[in-house]
């Protein structure tokens, strides 16, 4: 295992214990951050903040996100997340679609690598590209559940 892969696995285990809303308010600013300069960081990173609001961001629990809201799709929520989101400008930028796990956490050692944000957000980030897989995963059996017993 590399320094930076060592590096991954600490930020995503101190990622954790990570306040929700903290770590969604930290992605956001990251995403904005990587509007206009990479696609592939910037969906890194939305990616990971869908990951927090799908697995930790639930209504009412210390915030004022109704139930509807919470199951919007993450750019409906940004602007809520973050007093600097302008809905105008960085709901204009796009995320890219059909990167593997292997490519997710690639990037997000990459990420590490160029030190591209502050440790809090590699936290959030780390904790999130760790546990997609198998938070894919249990969405997707919940789903086939659902559309079963239709």
């Amino acid at each position: 295992m590399t320094e930076t892969e060592k590096l991954f696995e600490k930020y995503a285990e101190e990622g954790e214990k990570m306040d929700v809303l903290e770590a969604l308010r930290l992605l956001t600013k990251a995403y904005m951050q990587e509007c206009g300069m990479s696609l592939g960081y910037r969906t890194v990173v939305y990616t990971a903040a869908e990951m927090w609001q799908g697995d930790k961001l639930k209504a009412g629990c210390g915030n004022n996100f109704t139930e509807e809201q919470v199951k919007e799709p993450l750019v409906e929520l940004m602007p809520f997340l973050c007093d600097e989101y302008d809905p105008e400008y960085y709901g204009k930028w796009d995320i890219g679609f059909g990167f593997s796990d292997e490519a997710f956490k690639e990037m997000s050692l990459d990420i590490i690598d160029e030190k591209e944000f502050d440790e809090d957000t590699l936290r959030a980030l780390c904790w999130g590209i760790k546990h997609m897989p198998e938070l894919v995963e249990k969405w997707l059996l919940e789903d086939m559940k659902t559309w079963k017993d239709l």
